[in-house]
């Protein structure tokens, strides 16, 4: 149910913030948790979505400068099912690219392991 209903906010390019709570007795220092401990076994209070607009201009500013011959790319914090929506909305990528076989998506965690790969490689 939560990853279903997470790409199913995502993909109508929503922003999605899970939430959860602990709950800890009172003589607890929270502050002197490790991130771990803090972060496990926690209970999940529900989603948060929002959605960011886009500016009407962007779609047609997308084509003329692909018409002007530019190379258009995207770079975004976004989760990827939300990055994919933002792209086809834009014109960076068409309708027909779908979330299974998307264009050329690159995470953070991606690039990191490609950055490691590499550097393996050279030494």
């Amino acid at each position: 149910w939560y990853t279903s209903t997470y790409r199913g906010l995502a993909e109508k390019g929503m922003r999605v913030l899970a939430l959860a709570y602990k709950d800890f007795d009172y003589n607890v220092d929270v502050s002197s948790l490790s991130r771990d401990d803090a972060e496990t076994n926690v209970i999940f209070a529900g989603f948060i979505a929002f959605e960011c607009k886009i500016r009407a201009d962007t779609p047609m500013v997308i084509r003329s400068l692909r018409n002007a011959a530019h190379s258009v790319a995207m770079l975004t914090g976004d989760a990827p099912l939300t990055a994919l929506h933002v792209a086809k909305q834009t014109n960076i990528c068409g309708d027909d690219a779908r979330k299974d076989n998307p264009p050329l998506i690159l995470t953070a965690h991606k690039i990191k392991e490609d950055v490691a790969r590499d550097k393996e490689l050279k030494s």
